[in-house]
């Protein structure tokens, strides 16, 4: 199947602040049995092997990335471009999504903090968004696609490390 090139919507810029600000957040954690610096790889390299929804991941910034990294993420619904605003391996990166495919939100990032538990990590991923208007008439039953599809695909990505060792 050919990938149809989307229209954009430009979002409104965020960085770090935006988590303290954001009027809504979505939270998921797990717990992976990897080190961080695995567990960081797999999140940021390796998604469309593992994450359910995504289609496809396109670098739009030469390596080796970091802060400030951009790339494309394709959906089954949607396409985002988003910005690396921290990247700390193996401890924490945050994205911004600058631009989005389908009006559904006007501001979103994605806050990840990874930490060690013994032999595992702990992963927190916290979406902080700013629903648009289209959004929300259909925000609680959004909320509940959004928040299953994550928590699924840290599922996934559990059982993905797994078969790698």
């Amino acid at each position: 199947m050919r990938y149809r090139i989307p229209m954009w919507i430009d979002l409104q810029r965020s960085d770090s602040s935006f988590a303290e600000t954001s009027p809504f957040q979505l939270r998921n954690e797990a717990i992976i049995s990897a080190t961080p610096e695995q567990v960081f790889d797999a999140i940021t390299m390796t998604m469309e092997e593992w994450f359910a929804d995504i289609r496809g991941v396109e670098w739009t910034s030469p390596p080796p990335h970091a802060a400030g990294a951009t790339r494309i993420v394709r959906l089954k619904a949607l396409s985002v471009k988003e910005r690396f605003v921290n990247w700390e391996p193996g401890k924490r990166f945050t994205y911004a999504m600058d631009a989005i495919s389908v009006p559904i939100v006007k501001q979103l990032m994605g806050d990840v903090h990874l930490s060690p538990s013994g032999q595992e990590t702990r992963v927190e991923w916290v979406l902080h968004y700013r629903p648009s208007l289209l959004m929300r008439a259909v925000h609680p039953i959004a909320r509940a696609i959004f928040g299953k599809m994550f928590r699924d695909s840290l599922t996934n990505l559990q059982r993905w490390i797994t078969s790698k060792k």
